[in-house]
């Protein structure tokens, strides 16, 4: 039997319907239906035609009684206009921020200009690139932050002057005349204190005071905007010129750019030039730490802080993990991450870096990848067979070896030497991992499909390193760094993914089987398919981002964008309508997730909150449908809007489109309305005992089209909705669930009555399943044709099994019956002979004819 958390996660058949007629009235009007962002011709002419708008009044004065209020008003909005003003960024700060930025521009622009004359590798492209790519995010952040801010000036401006109108009108009206006929309140001849007029000047006084605050807050802002966009151009200029590089580079990818190792005058490189040039690097790379530290301190601080408080966590939770354990072996593993809560919170803290630490440099991003790499080995180890360490080991020295080729990347000879010699050694360790029986035996023995997919790729990566080895000793160094850094770096990033994917499924196995997860009823009864589908959605997760890192390490992340771009923009043009696969592939989505979200909500709805609350399985029923009609509903209009089509006109496309509808699908919207007075009205509930003509059973469903009745006999009965609006339903159980037990007795004449009636009633006195209110009676029905009538009726509470209780009930009265030498009379019949032929009379006598 499916429980009940599966079905809602499993697939509803019946809703296709509803989605199909509302996909086919779509397609049917495609043609018809204009976006929102098309225009006609005709359309822009007669927008070019359209009467210029008239101009709004003048404001209307201040009645004189109200101008204390309204002045008491007006200086408590230009107190919080003021208020604003100093809360906003100090033009101290913006010029100092804006100031570093561009002297970094400034500082980069020529060197990075240098780099890519000097025809670097397409490895130290795709680093300069990823600088430049977080300074072009920093400017977008801060135009955004501009530009919010102009935007709230301009709108306090506006209400500034609005306000500063409303009190000139009112001056100009006070003052225009010693009558003061022309403002409200005042009578001809009446004179207006001076302290009046005085208040008056003095709130447009401060008006203009604060005005001017904004203009010049304004004009500021509008200089800085203006710089951060000059800023801006010479940052979108080099990195064209980085991308221009980047695809040269990649163009010439089997293309020679160095000489063979061999043909390398290696007498001018000396020990101690390689000395120094490590040096300069690592003094280079510290000193950009620093100063990033310096003004970045803030970061590092919030970085700590987040270590900690993630660590404590764990180190509190870590008592209870072990207690789980010992009691659920499920648990054993997920635990052990709690044993190490330092490490898992370091790992944690790693995936919000990007966010920390913008444009970081690059000593800190080793430095970062290494506090990412080692907590993730010392988790593993807890996590997997000990018979995969050695794998593990070897992909951590791969990567420090990494780090010591990044010292002497100024040194190309050099930097080729040692990729060379790393290269050796992972071929050398890979073709011992493939050949070796010990190995092989341990990994196969800890986990089988693991030791199958190792033993596939170990060749694929053998012939990889092997190839960056050849094609940089021939020269292909470009190529060579591609393939090679590629592969190692996805390495790196696939063991740190896993790992972090690994823990986060371990602390799903543990939230799940405590407070306040626990509490849940759904957690409780599906506990395994919950966190099977978590885990599942997080390792979906963790391999989309190994993906986009892979194609960004392999330098092509850009074709393959562009590419896929190109295929989603692809424009077809239906009418006046144009489609792209990205609308289709949006619509298909919503849709999608419209039905995952349905079946989520009444998931929780059935296991959490009906039981929680007093309510009957039928209302329930009905909540549930509604709901789930609700988000469908919902979920296929946000799909039309993704296509770009107006609402406003589907909506009277739907309208005129259902007319038509209405008159070739009458039976279906009939059964569909029908539905939905089930479900509103509910003169039946899912989980009654109704009878409709010849059927009789319980009601299991009521659906969009029809509803499932079970019965008896176990066979399902599908009746169309509308039998049981328009056709007389008979239900059981709909103000209670207490049913009639009918046995109609017939006894033979000349019994007695009394007695009879006394031999029933005692029958079933002592049956326990039939209730005592009503309480059972035995009715003298009649004189029949061939016997005295009686009816015994008893009331039961249990609907489901009346009929084995009514065998019962019968087979006790025949049994009372027969003791008691009470008979029930057969049938019989008397037949009168007017006439026969021939000896047919002898033979009725018994004689024999002639």
């Amino acid at each position: 039997m499916r429980s009940k958390g599966i079905r809602y996660l499993g697939g509803n058949a019946q809703v296709w319907l509803l989605f199909t007629v509302l996909t086919l009235l779509v397609v049917a009007n495609l043609h018809l239906i204009t976006p929102a962002q098309t225009r006609t011709p005709d359309n822009a002419n007669s927008a070019a035609q359209s009467p210029t708008p008239t101009p709004s009044p003048s404001p209307t004065p201040i009645p004189l009684s109200a101008i204390i209020e309204q002045s008491d008003a007006a200086a408590s909005e230009l107190q919080q206009i003021k208020v604003f003003l100093n809360n906003s960024p100090r033009n101290e700060t913006l010029e100092n921020d804006i100031s570093a930025l561009a002297g970094k521009v400034d500082l980069r622009s020529p060197e990075t200009k240098e780099l890519i004359e000097g025809g670097v590798s397409l490895d130290e492209l795709n680093s300069v690139q990823l600088e430049w790519d977080g300074m072009t995010k920093s400017i977008s952040v801060w135009k955004a932050d501009l530009l919010s801010q102009t935007a709230e000036l301009d709108k306090r401006i506006a209400d500034l002057r609005a306000l500063r109108d409303v009190w000139q009108q009112t001056y100009n009206a006070v003052t225009a005349s010693p009558t003061t006929e022309g403002i409200v309140g005042t009578r001809p001849g009446e004179v207006v204190p001076e302290q009046l007029i005085q208040r008056i000047n003095e709130t447009i006084a401060s008006i203009d005071e604060t005005q001017k605050l904004v203009e010049s807050r304004r004009s500021d802002l509008l200089t800085f905007q203006t710089r951060v966009s000059n800023i801006e151009s010479n940052v979108s200029s080099v990195t064209t010129d980085i991308k221009a590089s980047r695809s040269a580079a990649l163009s010439r990818l089997f293309v020679r750019d160095h000489p063979a190792l061999w043909k390398i005058d290696w007498s001018v490189l000396s020990l101690s030039r390689v000395s120094t040039e490590i040096s300069v690097s690592v003094s280079s790379r510290i000193r950009d730490l620093r100063d990033y530290a310096g003004s970045q301190s803030e970061r590092f601080l919030l970085h700590g802080v987040i270590v900690l408080l993630l660590s404590a966590a764990l180190f509190w939770a870590r008592q209870r993990a072990e207690q789980l354990a010992k009691k659920n072996p499920e648990v054993e593993r997920s635990a052990g991450i709690f044993k190490h809560p330092f490490a898992t919170a370091l790992l944690l803290s790693i995936f919000l870096t990007g966010a920390l630490y913008p444009q970081a440099p690059k000593l800190l991003s080793t430095l970062l990848g290494a506090a990412a790499l080692v907590p993730a080995v010392i988790l593993l180890r807890r996590l997997v067979d000990r018979s995969l360490f050695p794998i593990i080991d070897i992909l951590v020295g791969f990567y420090f070896f990494d780090r010591v080729r990044d010292l002497v990347s100024a040194l190309p000879n050099v930097s080729r030497l040692v990729f060379v010699l790393q290269m050796l050694v992972a071929v050398g360790l890979l073709l011992w991992l493939l050949r070796s029986k010990r190995l092989a035996s341990r990994v196969e023995a800890g986990n089988y499909n693991t030791f199958l997919a190792i033993r596939r790729i170990l060749p694929f990566a053998i012939a990889i390193y092997t190839l960056a080895l050849i094609a940089n000793l021939l020269g292909y160094v470009s190529l060579a760094y591609i393939v090679g850094n590629g592969v190692l770096r996805s390495s790196y990033a696939a063991l740190i993914l896993y790992t972090a994917a690994e823990v986060l499924g371990s602390l799903f196995n543990f939230a799940v089987r405590v407070r306040p997860l626990s509490d849940l009823r759904m957690m409780n009864d599906h506990r395994t398919l919950i966190h099977a589908r978590l885990v599942t959605m997080v390792r979906w997760i963790a391999f989309l981002a190994w993906l986009y890192l892979a194609l960004l390490l392999f330098s092509i992340k850009d074709i393959v964008i562009g590419w896929v771009t190109g295929i989603l923009t692809f424009q077809i043009e239906i009418g006046a309508l144009s489609l792209s696969l990205s609308h289709v592939v949006v619509f298909v989505i919503a849709v999608w997730l419209a039905f995952v979200l349905s079946r989520f909500i009444r998931f929780v709805l059935d296991e959490d909150v009906y039981p929680r609350m007093d309510l009957g399985g039928g209302l329930s029923y009905a909540v549930s449908t509604m709901v789930h009609y609700v988000v469908l509903i919902v979920g296929f209009m946000i799909a039309i809007a993704a296509l770009g089509i107006e609402l406003s006109k589907f909506t009277i496309l739907a309208g005129a489109f259902g007319v038509g509808m209405g008159f070739g699908l009458q039976t279906i919207i009939n059964n569909f309305v029908s539905g939905l007075i089930l479900l509103f009205e509910r003169p039946v509930k899912v989980g009654d005992s109704v009878q409709i003509g010849e059927h009789q059973g319980e009601l299991r469903q009521i659906g969009l089209r029809a509803s499932v009745l079970r019965k008896a006999d176990g066979s399902d009965v599908i009746l169309p909705n509308s039998m049981l609006i328009s056709e007389d339903v008979i239900n059981w159980t709909m103000a209670d669930k207490i049913r009639r037990i009918d046995i109609p007795v017939g006894i033979a004449y000349g019994s007695d009555a009394k007695l009879v009636i006394d031999l029933l009633t005692g029958v079933v006195a002592n049956e326990r399943t039939l209730v005592d209110d009503p309480a059972p009676v035995t009715l003298f029905k009649g004189f029949g044709e061939n016997s005295i009538d009686f009816e015994l009726r008893a009331w039961t509470e249990d609907t489901e099994n009346w009929v084995q209780l009514r065998s019962k009930l019968v087979t006790a009265i025949y049994e009372a019956l027969n003791k008691a030498n009470i008979e029930i009379p057969v049938p019989q019949r008397d037949l009168h002979v007017r006439s026969v032929e021939g000896d047919a009379d002898i033979r009725l006598k018994g004689g024999n004819a002639g």
